[in-house]
């Protein structure tokens, strides 16, 4: 199960896991637009829309966070 769903903000980090503290703090405000759930998309669980930017990303969950 999924823990974010559509229509839910949230916050994207495109590098959660960086070493440097600047580019792992760094936080987007977003949209999730759609959730995968089927196996046909196994690599990405989400699409997001960024706020700032105002364009569309598939990303993985470990790169969403809670707003």
């Amino acid at each position: 199960m999924k823990k974010f769903k559509v229509d839910e903000e949230v916050l994207y980090c495109a590098f959660p896991n960086s070493p440097t503290s600047l580019l792992g703090s760094e936080r987007a405000p977003a949209l999730v637009l759609y959730v995968y759930e089927d196996p046909a998309e196994p690599y990405y669980d989400y699409r997001i829309y960024i706020i700032k930017t105002h364009k569309t990303k598939k990303v993985r969950e470990v790169n969403l966070f809670p707003a």
